[in-house]
C-alpha cells in the first residue's frame, strides 16, 4: 500500500470515529519507516527489529514498517488502538503524563551524549517507568488494540488480513477478546469506548438510543428516565429511573438512581431535593411526557406541610450523623456534610414558604444570604 493510500484510510477512519462517537484524532499521527530506517530506529529504542509498528505516548506517534503486507491493520492496531486510546481515554491520558514526566526526569539526570547502558540504568531505578510498563502490559490494553485492528478491519473489508495475522491467540488473550466483543454485543461500540473511559460526546436523541441498552432491559410504558447531572464528557452520566422493577446499570459510565413510583411520588410530595432536582433538570429518555409535565405541575402547586419541613430537617440530621462516621476530608465525610447543607438549606426555605426544587436554586438561595 502507498503511504497516499493508507493517509487516505486513516482520514476515512478518522471520520468513521467522528461519526461514532463525535470526536476523531487531533493530536496522533503516524510515520512510515523503510526497512532500514526501521532496523535503526528499533536499535536506537531498544525495539524488536523483527516486529512491524510501535507507538510512542510521549510524542503520540505510531511508527509503522512500510514494507510489510500488514501496513493496513498495523496502521489499525498502533494509531486507533493505541493512539486514540493515549489521546482521549482517561487511563490513557494519565498514561501519557507520566511518560512525559519520565521523559522531564530523564533529561534532568543525563548529559546530552549519554549512553544506552547510561539511560537503562536511570530507567532501573524509576517507579514511574515501573508504572507505565505494568499499564501497558495489561491484558485490556492490547486487546483492545488488537479488537480495534479487528473491528476496522470488518469496516474497511482488511478481515482475510487479519485473520492471516493472527491465525490464533493465547488462551488469556482470546478470552479477553471474546469478553470485548460480547460487551459490543450486547451494548453497542459506543457503549464500549465510554465504558473504556473515553469523551461521551451524545445529544439527547443518541442517549435515548444508547441508554435503554445500557439499562440491559425492557422499559415498559409506565417507567420514567431522565437523564441530568452535569453532562460533562469524562463524567458518568446521571440517569433517574422510576419503575416497579428494580433498576441497575449493566455499565460502568452509567450512574442509575432507581426508585419506585410510590416512593418516587412521596419524594416529590416532601420536595426531596434529590428527587425533585432531576425532575426539573432532567430530559426525558424513556416514559411519558404528559405524565411528566403533571408531575411538575403537582410540585409547584402542591402545599407546603409540616411534614416535609420535618422530613427534610430529619434528612439533614441523618446525613450529618453518616458524614461525621467519615475521616474528614475524605469523599463519604465531604458528601454526607453537602447533603446535610443541602436538605437543611431546603427545611429552611419550605419554613419561609419557598420551593427550591433544583440544587443550583438552593446554591441561589444561600449566595443571596
Amino acid at each position: 500500500m502507498q503511504e497516499s493510500e493508507l493517509r487516505d484510510l486513516s482520514e476515512r477512519v478518522s471520520q468513521h470515529y467522528s461519526d461514532l462517537l463525535h470526536f476523531q484524532p487531533r493530536r496522533i499521527s503516524f510515520e512510515l519507516l523503510t526497512r532500514e530506517q526501521w532496523i535503526t530506529f528499533c536499535r536506537r529504542y531498544g525495539f524488536s527489529k523483527n516486529s512491524e509498528g510501535t507507538f510512542i505516548p510521549r510524542n503520540l506517534t505510531a511508527y509503522l514498517l512500510a514494507e510489510t503486507p500488514n501496513l493496513p491493520v498495523n496502521l489499525f492496531h498502533e494509531l486507533f488502538g493505541h493512539g486514540l486510546y493515549f489521546e482521549y481515554s482517561e487511563k490513557g491520558q494519565s498514561l501519557q503524563d507520566l511518560e512525559l514526566r519520565l521523559m522531564r526526569e530523564e533529561r534532568r539526570l543525563l548529559r546530552r551524549d549519554f549512553t544506552m547502558q547510561q539511560l537503562a540504568e536511570v530507567r532501573a531505578n524509576s517507579p514511574m517507568l515501573r508504572l507505565i510498563r505494568k499499564n501497558q502490559n495489561d491484558l485490556l490494553f492490547e486487546s483492545f488494540a488488537i479488537w480495534t485492528e479487528e473491528y476496522l478491519s470488518g469496516l474497511f473489508g482488511f478481515q482475510d488480513l487479519f485473520k492471516a495475522k493472527y491465525p490464533d491467540f493465547s488462551k488469556q488473550l482470546g478470552e479477553a477478546l471474546d469478553e470485548i466483543r460480547r460487551f459490543q454485543a450486547n451494548f453497542g461500540e459506543a457503549c464500549l469506548f465510554y465504558e473504556l473511559g473515553f469523551p461521551k460526546y451524545r445529544s439527547i436523541d443518541e442517549l435515548r438510543e444508547i441508554i435503554p441498552k445500557a439499562l440491559a432491559r425492557d422499559l415498559s410504558d409506565d417507567d420514567f428516565v431522565l437523564v441530568y447531572g452535569s453532562r460533562k464528557p469524562y463524567s458518568d452520566v446521571d440517569i433517574f429511573v422510576v419503575s416497579e422493577e428494580e433498576t441497575t446499570a449493566k455499565t460502568t459510565w452509567l450512574d442509575c438512581f432507581w426508585m419506585p413510583h410510590a416512593i418516587h411520588d412521596y419524594k416529590l410530595s416532601v420536595f426531596d431535593v434529590a428527587v425533585t432536582d432531576p425532575l426539573f433538570t432532567g430530559e426525558l429518555i424513556s416514559g411519558n411526557a404528559d405524565e411528566l409535565e403533571r408531575k411538575r405541575k403537582k410540585v409547584l402547586t402542591q402545599p407546603i406541610t409540616n411534614e416535609a419541613i420535618y422530613y427534610n430537617i430529619i434528612y439533614a440530621r441523618e446525613q450529618a450523623i453518616l458524614a461525621d462516621r467519615f475521616p474528614r476530608g475524605t469523599r463519604g465525610y465531604t458528601a454526607g456534610k453537602s447533603y446535610s447543607f443541602t436538605y437543611r438549606r431546603n427545611a429552611l426555605a419550605l419554613k419561609q414558604g419557598k420551593r427550591l426544587l433544583t440544587k443550583r436554586d438552593i446554591l441561589e438561595e444561600n449566595a443571596g444570604r
